[in-house]
């Protein structure tokens, strides 16, 4: 009696449990789906909806798509996820342990939702796997000074807290629904077979996704506990705790320049290979460069060209830039913050300049928001050391605001910053980084035969009507976003660099010496394992001297690099390569500093 009752007990209505299954199974599905939503969402322009792939070959054979494939559709399997489940419904007949995964699936799954989301978002515009660590402390120190910049205020802060908070009780309201109707489940063996046939299909596509050369979110099996664990990897501190004890940039100081040329630093924001080598760009870059490279000749200066490493894709400019100063790769915040911090008086070109006699001074156009304190500011000018900051509100601009970082055109900002600076009467080291490339590249400002006339320009030479829907700043700017992405890319590009040859044709000091180079590819339209790290590097000079001494290290004359070999030079190693060609040409001394292609 008590088996049989037992028996009925064990087994719920015919048509309930139709019920409850196809519901079990339908959220089941969808929550799966739902791992692999970000990435879909983020690529959306890119990608189909239903199972796509283009790739070819490798070590995967005739079964590649169904294994690995580069269209990021939602139809993958999440191992975690099909844990969870198969732990569910082992335990479906015992409410205590029910009620347990349900506290421990919540957080598992909701853990999984936003890890996945910030990977997609973070190889969507750095091309790159993530260092969660590293970017933590970068979110804690950069962020709010970026938000609080495009929105004018911090009501993004309550607001995600809010879409936080949802999410976390939309995944607990479907953990206890799951729970629930698992309890209500009969299971014949037909579900049994589909599951094990699906722990299979995740056992066999790791085997064989071993061996495969793509990228891991093309694997449609994934393990997003494998992605955190890459994540938590960070760069090794160890190069930092003796760096100013054994670098040899520390005798720099010991090697005088008996001519001191006026040197400027330039960086083009985003200005990556891309520029060169994809379809949409190539053409008209090569028209461009050989056109700026003629005219640079034929006013008497000499121009070279060629690619070097960036430490980093997509955007941390600082790291960059950094690593070319200071002559050691630096790749992620905690690195940065390590440097800025232990070494506040390390001897990189700045602090060699100085020494020189020259006016080091730096000009940043980047808005000055109430998050954008001196205080977030202080590392970095003490670790630096120029003479003169000159930031945004110094710069009397009146003009036409182009963008939501601080409107001021480049060519504006870099013309009087340079007859700021010449006001100090010595030699001239400045250094500049363009914010007008910055992303989501808004339409540029007309290069003008003098700086001084974009003061004039009121209105939006475009003439793009301003979006009557539009409630604040920040979307009256994202409006003007008519052009597909790589076009405003492209035309950025296209201003940045007619924009610094018209700096250097304009320059009143003819022995100047210009270094404009790219900082690391640009976000979004940059995938790791495609276009790679490399940034171009242009050296202008009428001294033909040191534009020939550079030929042995990669460089070919003109202002187009060579794109048939890898690039020779890492931004690490560029302190050491100028130091040793500048004090060639202009050094008091015969001794020459040793060329450090690694940096140190």
């Amino acid at each position: 009696m008590i088996s049989v009752m037992a028996l009925q007990d064990s087994v719920p209505p015919p048509l309930p449990g139709l019920r409850f299954r196809w519901m079990f199974w339908l959220l089941a599905g969808l929550a799966n789906a739902a791992v692999f939503l970000p990435p879909y969402l983020s690529n959306f322009g890119n990608t189909h909806f239903f199972p796509h792939s283009t790739l070819e070959g490798a070590s995967i054979g005739p079964w590649l798509s169904l294994f690995t494939r580069n269209n990021l559709d939602m139809f993958r399997i999440s191992g975690e996820w099909l844990l969870l489940v198969s732990i569910l419904l082992l335990i479906r007949r015992r409410p205590r342990l029910r009620s347990w995964w349900v506290a421990a699936a919540s957080a598992s799954f909701f853990v999984l939702l936003l890890y996945q989301t910030y990977f997609a978002v973070y190889v969507k515009l750095y091309g790159e796997h993530p260092m969660l660590i590293s970017d933590l402390v970068l979110a804690w120190q950069v962020l709010p000074i970026y938000l609080g910049q495009i929105t004018g205020g911090f009501w993004w802060m309550p607001l995600t807290a809010a879409g936080v908070l949802l999410l976390g009780s939309a995944v607990w309201l479907l953990m206890r629904t799951l729970s629930r109707l698992a309890g209500n489940l009969h299971l014949r063996w037909p579900v049994w077979a589909m599951l094990g046939l699906c722990w299979a299909f995740v056992a066999v596509s790791a085997w064989k996704n071993q061996r495969s050369v793509y990228r891991y979110d093309y694997h449609t099996s994934q393990w997003t506990s494998y992605l955190i664990a890459q994540s938590l990897r960070g760069g090794s501190l160890s190069k930092f705790e003796d760096l100013k004890g054994r670098t040899i940039y520390a005798d720099y100081p010991n090697l005088p320049l008996e001519a001191k040329p006026d040197v400027y630093l330039l960086f083009v924001e985003s200005y990556g290979r891309c520029a060169q080598t994809k379809w949409w760009s190539k053409d008209r870059y090569a028209r461009l460069v050989q056109g700026l490279t003629d005219t640079l000749s034929m006013a008497g200066w000499n121009s070279a060209s060629a690619y070097s490493l960036a430490p980093v894709l997509g955007g941390r400019s600082w790291l960059a830039f950094t690593s070319v100063m200071a002559g050691v790769k630096l790749d992620d915040q905690i690195q940065f913050n390590a440097l800025l911090d232990r070494y506040p008086d390390f001897p990189h070109i700045i602090r060699y300049f100085q020494g020189q006699g020259y006016h080091t001074f730096r000009l940043k156009t980047f808005a000055r928001q109430e998050a954008s304190t001196d205080q977030a500011y202080a590392a970095q000018e003490r670790f630096y050391g120029f003479d003169r900051w000159m930031k945004h509100h110094e710069i009397p601009y009146q003009g036409f605001p182009y963008d939501f970082n601080g409107g001021i055109p480049d060519q504006y900002g870099l013309g009087y910053a340079r007859e700021t600076a010449q006001a100090a009467g010595k030699p001239l080291m400045m250094f500049f980084i363009s914010m007008g490339s910055h992303w989501p590249w808004f339409p540029p400002a007309p290069v003008t035969a003098d700086w001084r006339q974009l003061d004039s320009i009121r209105e939006d030479p475009y003439r793009i009507p301003a979006d009557p829907r539009a409630a604040s700043e920040y979307e009256r700017y994202m409006a003007r976003l008519e052009e597909k992405i790589y076009l405003r890319y492209l035309r950025t590009i296209e201003y940045e660099l007619r924009m610094f040859v018209d700096f250097v044709l304009n320059t009143q000091n003819p022995n100047s010496v210009f270094l404009i180079m790219g900082d690391h590819q640009p976000p979004e339209i940059t995938y790791y394992g495609g276009d790679g790290l490399e940034t171009p590097v242009h050296l202008i000079s009428r001294d033909t001297a040191l534009i020939g001494s550079l030929l042995p290290y990669g460089f070919r004359r003109g202002l187009e690099a060579d794109t048939t070999l890898p690039a020779p030079l890492k931004h690490e190693g560029l302190y050491s390569l100028m130091m040793r060609e500048l004090l060639r040409q202009y050094g008091a001394e015969d001794r020459l500093p040793t060329y450090l292609p690694d940096g140190i």
